[in-house]
């Protein structure tokens, strides 16, 4: 089975179409949970990187993809409503993590470079992560900084 990049993403415009979106990925979630399988808007081309697991929570969409974030897809989706997005993704068996911005067409993406997760270490014994003579129970909040480093550099 494919790794999973889990994504959250909110959309930013008119309200009006916003809450259309929140109706369309509704809608998504509640035929994935009928049918057992990944969804797409049938106005999107190709049909591929396709959405799982998709949940709307108030303003926030969260889904999943296969392997990497589904940039092409989310554009598409925020071209139809003309709307824009932000997207926070992470999938850290495979070294990703970043957050993209989508504005008239434009896609920029701030993500985290293989040698950024070499910043800190895993104890096995302890079960903790250790970065800057820290000691963290995960490794979230470790890769938001970093995240939020290079984002202050304007990489």
């Amino acid at each position: 089975m494919a790794n999973m990049c889990r994504n959250m993403a909110v959309f930013t415009g008119e309200q009006s179409q916003i809450d259309k979106i929140a109706m369309l990925f509704t809608h998504m979630a509640i035929k994935e949970k009928q049918e057992e399988k990944g969804q797409m808007p049938e106005f999107i081309t190709p049909d591929k990187d396709w959405f799982f697991n998709i949940e709307w929570d108030g303003d926030l969409l969260f889904y999943d993809t296969r392997w990497t974030p589904n940039f092409n897809a989310l554009g598409q989706v925020a071209d139809y409503y003309g709307v824009g997005f932000i997207l926070d993704y992470t999938e850290t068996g495979n070294l990703i993590y970043g957050q993209a911005t989508y504005e008239a067409g434009e896609l920029h993406d701030i993500f985290l470079e293989a040698s950024d997760f070499d910043l800190y270490d895993y104890d096995e014994e302890t079960d903790t992560y250790t970065f800057e003579n820290n000691s963290y129970e995960d490794n979230e909040p470790i890769l938001e900084i970093l995240l939020e480093r290079k984002k202050g550099q304007g990489l």
